[in-house]
């Protein structure tokens, strides 16, 4: 997922998040997550497992970012992950997707989702 002032510019958001995966960084409890900071930049992964998808979350703040900041976005982006690796899991069983938008619907707006 990509948040904050981009200007529209996925090509350089991409190749900020490249460069912030790269870096060692910072470990989030156990499960293999972390995060990069560089500035007011910064990259939170969400490892994959069982349970979570292989999701990252970059965002370009105003200001760097705070020690708590950092953990709860880690724990929301975590979450996220978690639900879409079950909604992975249902489609994979055939058993559709329990959260599917409806038809022409759009979920893309600013903040763009995609894995890794």
């Amino acid at each position: 997922m990509i948040g904050g002032g981009w200007n529209e510019d996925d090509a350089d958001a991409l190749a900020v998040r490249d460069r912030l995966a790269a870096q060692p960084g910072t470990p989030i409890g156990t499960t293999g997550d972390r995060y990069v900071t560089d500035g007011n930049d910064y990259l939170i992964q969400v490892a994959a497992s069982p349970q979570t998808a292989d999701l990252a979350l970059l965002v370009r703040g105003t200001a760097p970012p705070s020690e708590i900041e950092l953990h709860v976005l880690a724990r929301f982006t975590r979450s996220l992950a978690a639900l879409w690796q079950h909604d992975a899991d249902a489609r994979a069983a055939g058993r559709g997707s329990p959260a599917a938008l409806p038809p022409g619907a759009s979920a893309r707006s600013r903040i763009h989702a995609s894995r890794r």
